[in-house]
C-alpha cells in the first residue's frame, strides 16, 4: 500500500507529477494551429471575464443569438453571476484535480504552446472540450494567445446548483493532457468520476450483484463496445474507494464558495482519486510507447487513431497496473470483493 497518511499520499502524487513535468520540459514547444474565421459562436462572444493568474478566461455576450438566458448580477460588479460562476468552479476543480495529483493541461507536453483555458458560453446543449489547442487570429478579443478551448450552455437551467458540469469539462482538458487515446468506453465515465470532486458520494451505485468482467469477451460485450459503460466503472470506483485515505480539503478549497454564498465543494474531505490519477499517469507512459511503435508524431495522431479499437487492451493493462499499485489488498474487503478483483486482474 502506498498511501499510509494523508500528508504522504500527496507528497507522492505530487512527486509523480513533478517527475512527469520535468520529462515534458524536456520537449520542444509544439505548435499553436491558427484560425482567421470570423463568424460562429466565439467571434461573437464580446465579453471576457477572467481573475488575474489563473489563466482562465470566459468569453459571453449579452445579445445575440449566444447571449446569455439569465444576467443576474447579485453582487452588482458588472459581471452577471452565471459567468463568475461558471468561473469559479472551473476554478476550484483544477485546482482539487492538481491536489490530488493530475498534471494541470497548460503543464503538459501536448499543450505547452497554450497560456489559457478559454471556457464560451453560447448557444449550445450542455458542454463540450476540445482536444487541439488554437489561436483565434481574426478576434481582437483572444489576444492572439493560443488556449484550450471548453464551449458550455449559457443557459444551464438553475446553474450552478448541484450541476458539476464545468468540473466534468474541465477534466477532459486533464484527460487530453495526459493521452492521445479518446476512447469513449474510458474517457467519458472517468470524467463522470472525477467531476465528483467537487460533490458528495461517488458515481452511480452499481448493482450488487454485478462483479467486473472476469474474461476478455465479457470485457468487450459489456465494456470496450459501449460508448458509456457505467455500471463497470461504478463498480470499480465502489471497490477502490475504501482503498484509499482521504485527504482534507485546504482551507482555500473548503471555503470556496459561488456568488450567492454556497459551498463549491459539498464535502471537506477528497477520497478516491489515487487510483484515477495513476490510471492516467501510466496511460501517459503508454502514449510515448504507441506513437514509437507505429511512428506516429507524438501529438499528431489523427482521430481515427486516437479513437481506434486497437487500444482496448493496452488500457485495460493501465487499469490494471492502476489497480494493483494503489493497494487495496491492504484494506478490509468483503471475501468477495478480493475474488472479483482478482479475477479482473489476472484477465488478458
Amino acid at each position: 500500500m502506498i498511501f499510509k497518511s494523508t500528508p504522504k499520499a500527496i507528497s507522492i502524487l505530487l512527486f509523480g507529477v513533478l517527475a512527469s513535468l520535468e520529462v515534458v520540459n524536456a520537449q520542444p514547444i509544439t505548435s499553436c494551429p491558427v484560425s482567421q474565421i470570423t463568424t460562429g459562436l466565439v467571434p461573437s462572444l464580446t465579453e471576457k471575464y477572467e481573475v488575474s493568474g489563473n489563466g482562465i478566461r470566459v468569453f459571453y455576450t449579452l445579445a445575440g443569438e449566444h447571449a446569455l438566458v439569465i444576467q443576474t448580477d447579485l453582487n452588482g460588479n458588472g459581471v452577471p453571476d452565471y459567468v463568475e460562476n461558471v468561473e469559479k468552479q472551473a476554478d476550484a476543480a483544477r485546482k482539487a484535480y492538481n491536489l490530488v495529483g493530475f498534471r494541470d493541461p497548460l503543464e503538459s507536453g501536448r499543450y505547452r504552446a497554450a497560456t489559457h483555458i478559454d471556457i464560451n458560453l453560447g448557444n449550445i446543449a450542455g458542454g463540450a472540450a476540445y482536444s487541439e489547442p488554437g489561436i483565434w487570429g481574426a478576434v481582437p478579443q483572444r489576444g492572439g494567445v493560443c488556449a484550450i478551448r471548453i464551449d458550455l450552455s449559457s443557459g444551464i437551467a438553475n446553474y450552478p446548483g448541484t450541476w458539476s458540469i464545468m468540473a466534468h469539462e474541465m477534466f477532459h482538458l486533464f484527460q487530453y493532457g495526459y493521452s492521445m487515446m479518446k476512447r469513449s468506453w474510458f474517457i467519458e465515465p472517468t470524467a463522470n468520476w472525477a467531476e465528483r470532486i467537487i460533490r458528495t458520494g461517488t458515481m452511480n451505485h452499481p448493482d450488487p450483484t454485478q462483479k467486473l468482467p472476469q474474461t476478455m469477451e465479457e470485457m468487450q460485450t459489456t465494456v470496450f463496445s459501449q460508448t458509456y459503460p457505467y455500471n463497470f466503472w461504478s463498480r470499480l470506483a465502489k471497490i477502490m474507494d475504501p482503498a484509499e485515505d482521504s485527504i482534507d480539503l485546504p482551507e482555500e478549497l473548503r471555503n470556496a464558495t459561488y456568488v450567492d454564498g454556497s459551498l463549491i465543494f459539498k464535502d471537506d474531505k477528497i477520497r478516491g482519486f489515487g487510483f484515477l490519477s495513476r490510471f492516467y499517469q501510466y496511460l501517459d507512459a503508454e502514449d510515448a510507447v504507441v506513437s514509437q511503435l507505429y511512428g506516429w508524431p507524438e501529438y499528431d495522431w489523427g482521430s481515427g487513431n486516437q479513437n481506434h479499437a486497437m487500444h482496448d487492451a493496452r488500457v485495460l493493462k493501465v487499469i490494471q497496473r492502476a489497480i494493483s499499485s494503489t493497494g487495496m489488498k491492504n484494506h478490509q474487503q468483503p471475501d468477495q470483493v478480493y475474488d472479483d478483483i482478482e479475477g479482473f486482474l489476472t484477465m488478458n
